[in-house]
């Protein structure tokens, strides 16, 4: 990319036609000022870095001087050095605090608006930019520059109403942008338009004629506005334009000049007379009618005059005749002499020319056809044919044209040619077929009646002559007096004979036993089938021998070939199969336990009388069977049961073969019982074989013992694993033998005095033990369940359990100040936590005052007793009494009358006082938010002092102010107490005031701090577009911080992702969610490693919705980061809003400016969650 061109630049861009932008993309371009690249192309959208856009300003704006810088990320010799040393010399750019300038970083609209405000030194103009939609987004930083610069219609904004201040700025709109500031003019004070005048005022002109000029003086001269209109009084005389006249038809006309400002009219008078008759002239027009050239038209001839002849034209094939005034001919020959009197059109006369074909014959042909032939140019002669004399033949015409018979077409010139002929050859072609060969000349070129010479045809060794293809028998042949092409070739026979097979004992022939065999074919194949219990042994020839050969003798299937000895006829030979008797060798074994004769194998052929054999078990087996395992089907076992016993070979046995017989033996089993001795199940016998193990045994369990194995006494003996070798001669029984478990009791005191668990053998005898102790109740037993359902009984040791100990409480009434007690004045024997304690009968009783209910608070702020309230230790009630004889006057609260007893709250803003009229005789106190004592602010209309009891009470009757402004707009209950003279702190009125007041930015709220609360119409939606929260003037929603940074530095994307788009990704207030959610099912298996992982990681404050913020979003959190704490200002935070598939958009907490970075960079992380 390069915005300035060296010496040479693009003069057009082939991809900006139809571009919005193509009108002053292309001046740019024809001025030298940007070039494109190239391969021709513009890329008219392409972003422009901060570098790029310098280098624009500095060239467009005329900026040289250099100034000394020192930015890290701007490299000596880097080609933009020297441009970020113009621009901070011109003042309109300065980098960032870190110390960088980001060259490279693309640059956003509302960075060129600041730097072309500062280049025409606008006036900022904060006000001008809140039009925009998006005017939130916009940097304060930059605010008052956007509204400057689009006031000055230097940058607009986009057709859905926003500006896009973080949007990248392309080529295109540098381009404009650009344009626009370098022509930008300070508008200047109006002067208004006095008068004007008109030069001259009077003029003459002819119709038809020559314009005239008149000027519009305007004044005074410095007059803003000096555009005139110009009328004409009678346009059918003459027209104006601009001042300039032009004259249409005889008359008078008054041509008036009028002032866009104040309609000030100065007038010229204008005279239009006739123009003088010319007098009458001809034309002579010339039509080549096909020749070239056409001749000009002669013009302005004067009647009676004659006219120089143009030079004639030419026509191919015509000759040019003469000119007439008919087209065909037949009129007036027009010359040189010819006087003209009128206008006329003159025609060329044209002779077509005529062309001499002739044909002639050489040696040895004639010629057939019209010779020699007259024809017109371009028309066809007549067919003309050469015809060769016998035994020759036509070669071509003179003019190398090959065919006999030829018609020559559209003839443009003389033709004269003769036709050559050529005597005619054969060729004589002889060969030999399969197995033979030809001696002699092939082929043989012959001339026409000729003779051809001899040759023979010779038979290869076992092959005879037969005949020649043309059915010759003639050999040697010599053709005579040849007149066509010969091609013969010469056939051979194979030399054949008969062959006899025969078969010998043992045997068969199961192919051909005679057939014919000629020498030279493929063999035939021969095969002999030996009987059951026989093979093959050889193939001999037995007559003529030397006839035939034998492919494999051996081979029970095999060919036969005759060889070149067999005669030509009646050649015959006998080949013969002869066969042999099966053996095999035989091998006696034993599966173990037991032995065999004989020892060494044995040789068994078919046919021959049995073998015996003989098998003998090891003590603790039994015989069980012989069997064949290795080639059992080549032998026959007369009777395997039997120990002993005679094998034989059986057709199935293959000559030469190995079998194997064998004989197995098998272990005596007996029954093995259990006896669980008091386990269960009762388990079921099992079988178990000699010398092997006892496998799997029965499983019994039995509670309170552990399992010591199975053995074969009731008490001692010998223990029996599944591993253990089976040595028993007879049935067994195995026993279960135990080991008794120790147990644990365990004691639950229910807040009692703690009791040492009890830890013995399970069965043996457990006593209780003593009985713990707990301040004000009665231990009442131990209970087997925290429900206190069944009594625990202490007999034997059982398995390891817990038990819980139940208490009795006694429940005390107070009369609290009363007259008389209640009646009982206890409840006794109440098992906590399942009893109810029965009330009194009788109530006490106070004069002057009613009894209300019992309260577990003196001041009746605590909980209220009844029959059906759980007692969970021994407690003192008291009673709650209400003044009889005492009226309160009507008060006020927010407008609502005093309430008196009141169980709920009422809402009133935190601003509001609170006012309480106090009948004469009593007192009024309040508690502070969560009921604790201390300073609520009582002022009186009396400006009597309190008595700070600890409570704030007023000993002053009348009307009593609270001031609620203290509590700063927190939500808390605050208690307004009526008491009775003398001043006890029984509760005769109460009131419940709830302070609810309005969020505000910075309060701590649901795990952080309120970052943004949402205004009227503005939404938060999900990513599938479901409005989660809208405005709602009764209930805020907006933006928490987390009150700290997750991260300082961490990627955005995982390195799989880092160069993949995700699809949607949003950027208004809120939608960070959404984005948070398709970036993570994305980034598949990143857990905390990126942002958005990370982000939704957080569980401040006990919430799981956390999520990155939206680019908008981020920038609320920087507009108010004071008020939410805890920002690095040194650092970029990066938001879910990406700017393509590699970056996204971050917020530098610096200055607020927004900046894209790569997703593979890392940069700070602040959650937030929506409300």
């Amino acid at each position: 990319f390069s915005l300035i061109p060296a010496n040479t630049f693009a003069v057009a861009a082939s991809d900006i036609s139809g571009h919005w932008a193509q009108v002053k993309i292309q001046s740019w371009i024809d001025k030298g000022l940007i070039k494109g690249y190239p391969d021709g192309t513009f890329k008219p959208d392409q972003n422009v870095t901060r570098a790029e856009f310098m280098t624009l300003a500095n060239r467009a704006f005329g900026y040289t001087t250099v100034v000394p810088i020192t930015y890290t990320d701007v490299k000596a010799g880097s080609w933009y050095a020297p441009e970020v040393a113009k621009a901070k010399a011109a003042g309109y750019i300065s980098g960032y605090p870190d110390g960088t300038m980001r060259p490279e970083n693309p640059i956003t609209r509302e960075e060129v608006a600041t730097i072309v405000a500062r280049i025409k030194n606008l006036t900022s103009d904060a006000n001008a930019a809140d039009k925009y939609s998006d005017a939130s987004k916009i940097g304060s930083w930059s605010k008052g520059q956007v509204g400057a610069v689009t006031s000055a219609k230097i940058m607009q904004g986009y057709p859905d109403g926003s500006f896009k201040p973080q949007g990248l700025m392309t080529r295109a709109e540098v381009v404009v942008a650009s344009d626009n500031a370098l022509y930008y003019t300070t508008p200047v004070a109006n002067i208004a338009v006095s008068a004007i005048t008109v030069t001259p005022t009077t003029m003459a002109l002819t119709a038809g004629g020559a314009t005239g000029a008149i000027t519009a003086t305007v004044g005074p001269s410095k007059a803003t506005n000096k555009i005139v209109t110009w009328s004409s009084s009678n346009a059918a005389v003459a027209t104006v334009a601009g001042g300039v006249v032009t004259p249409v038809a005889a008359g008078a006309a008054v041509i008036t000049a009028t002032t866009a400002q104040g309609s000030f009219t100065a007038t010229c008078t204008v005279t239009v007379t006739a123009p003088a008759p010319a007098p009458a002239t001809y034309t002579v027009t010339f039509d080549s009618q096909g020749g070239t050239p056409t001749p000009a038209a002669i013009t302005g001839i004067a009647s009676g005059a004659t006219v120089t002849l143009p030079t004639a034209p030419t026509k191919t094939g015509y000759t040019f005749a003469s000119w007439n005034t008919v087209a065909v001919g037949g009129g007036t020959t027009f010359d040189a002499s010819t006087h003209v009197t009128a206008n006329v059109t003159v025609y060329a006369q044209w002779t077509i020319d005529t062309f001499t074909l002739a044909y002639t014959a050489g040696a040895n042909g004639t010629i057939t056809g019209t010779s020699p032939q007259t024809v017109n140019y371009g028309t066809d002669g007549a067919q003309v044919t050469a015809t060769p004399s016998t035994g020759y033949h036509f070669v071509k015409w003179s003019d190398d044209v090959a065919t006999a018979a030829r018609t020559d077409i559209h003839v443009t010139a003389n033709i004269s040619v003769t036709a050559t002929f050529a005597i005619d050859t054969f060729t004589l072609a002889y060969t030999a077929g399969a197995n033979g060969t030809i001696s002699g000349t092939s082929p043989q070129i012959v001339d026409y009646g000729a003779d051809g010479t001899e040759v023979t045809a010779t038979p290869n060794t076992g092959y005879h002559f037969v005949k020649w293809s043309d059915d010759s028998t003639a050999n040697p042949r010599t053709d005579t007096n040849v007149t066509g092409d010969i091609t013969v070739s010469a056939s051979f026979a194979a030399n054949s004979g008969t062959i006899t097979v025969a078969a010998g004992t043992g045997g068969s022939i199961t192919s051909a036993t005679s057939f014919d065999q000629a020498y030279g074919v493929a063999g035939t194949t021969i095969t002999a089938s030996p009987s059951a219990g026989y093979h093959f042994d050889t193939w001999t020839a037995t007559t003529n021998p030397s006839y035939v050969t034998i492919a494999t003798a051996t081979d029970v299937s095999t060919t036969v070939t005759a060889t070149s000895s067999m005669p030509a006829t009646g050649g015959a030979a006998t080949i013969t199969a002869t066969f042999a008797a099966n053996s095999i060798t035989v091998t006696i074994a034993s599966a173990g336990n037991g032995t065999v004769t004989p020892t060494s194998p044995v040789t068994q052929v078919y046919g021959a009388g049995g073998t015996a054999i003989t098998a003998t078990p090891s003590a603790g087996y039994h015989f069980a069977g012989w069997s064949g395992t290795v080639n059992d089907t080549y032998v026959a076992i007369a009777n395997t049961a039997l120990a002993s016993t005679t094998f034989t070979a059986t057709t199935s046995a293959v000559d030469g073969g190995a079998a194997t017989i064998t004989a197995t033996f098998a272990a005596n089993t007996f029954a093995v019982t259990f006896d669980g001795q008091g386990g269960t199940p009762s388990p079921a016998s099992i079988q178990v074989t000699y010398g092997s193990t006892y496998g799997t045994l029965a499983t019994v369990t039995r509670t309170g013992y552990t399992f010591a194995g199975w053995w074969t006494l009731a008490s001692g003996g010998t223990q029996v694993t599944s591993a253990s070798a089976v040595s028993i001669t007879a049935a067994q029984t195995l026993y279960a033998q135990w080991t008794a478990d120790n147990e644990t009791l365990t004691f639950n005191s229910n807040s009692g005095s703690p009791v040492a668990a009890i830890t013995q053998a399970f069965g043996t005898t457990v006593s209780a033990p003593t009985a713990p102790t707990r301040s004000g109740c009665t231990f009442v037993a131990w209970y087997n369940e925290s429900g206190f359902e069944t009594v625990h009984t202490f007999s034997t040791m059982g398995l390891s359990t817990i038990v819980y100990a139940q208490w009795a409480a006694t429940v005390t009434f107070d009369k609290n100040g009363g007259d008389n007690d209640a009646s009982p004045t206890t409840s006794t024997g109440i098992l906590l936590y399942s009893g109810r304690a029965t009330l009194p009968t009788t109530n006490p009783t106070w004069a002057g005052h009613t009894f209300d209910s019992w309260n577990t608070q003196a001041d009746g702020l605590g909980t209220a007793f009844t029959a059906a309230t759980q007692v969970i230790a021994t407690i003192t009630v008291y009673a709650k009494w209400l003044s009889s004889d005492a009226t309160l006057s009507s008060g006020s609260l927010g407008g609502v009358g005093f309430l008196g007893t009141s169980a709920g709250g009422t809402d009133i803003a935190p601003s509001s006082g609170l006012t309480v009229t106090v009948p004469a005789g009593m007192e009024a106190l309040a508690l502070t938010p969560g009921n604790t004592k201390s300073a609520i602010s009582f002022t009186t209309s009396t400006g009597a002092t309190p008595v700070d009891g600890g409570y704030n009470v007023l000993y002053v009757a009348g009307a009593q102010s609270i001031d609620l402004t203290a509590f700063g707009g927190s939500s808390a209950d605050i208690w307004v107490r009526v008491t009775a003279e003398d001043r006890t702190t029984k509760l005769y009125y109460q009131i419940i005031v709830t302070v609810s007041a309005p969020l505000k930015i910075g309060d701590p709220y649901g795990g952080g701090k309120v970052a943004y609360i949402l205004q009227s119409g503005e939404t938060i939606k999900d990513a599938s577009g479901n409005v989660l929260y809208s405005y709602d003037a009764n209930v805020q929603h907006g933006l928490i911080a987390a009150l700290t940074d997750q991260s300082t530095g961490i990627i955005w994307a995982i390195p799989a992702c880092q160069s993949t788009g995700v699809t949607g990704t949003l950027d208004s207030i809120g939608y960070g969610s959404a984005n948070t959610d398709k970036i993570i099912a994305q980034n598949v298996g990143g857990g905390t490693t990126y942002a958005a992982g990370l982000a939704r990681a957080c569980t401040d404050g006990g919430f799981n919705d956390w999520y990155l913020p939206s680019s908008s979003d981020l920038a609320q959190l920087y507009s108010n980061r004071s008020l939410i704490g805890n920002f690095n200002n040194a650092l970029y935070y990066w938001s879910s809003y990406q700017s393509g598939a590699t970056a996204a958009w971050t917020t530098y907490f610096a200055t607020g400016s927004g900046a894209t970075e790569l997703k593979s960079s890392t940069q700070a992380v602040r959650a937030v969650r929506n409300f």
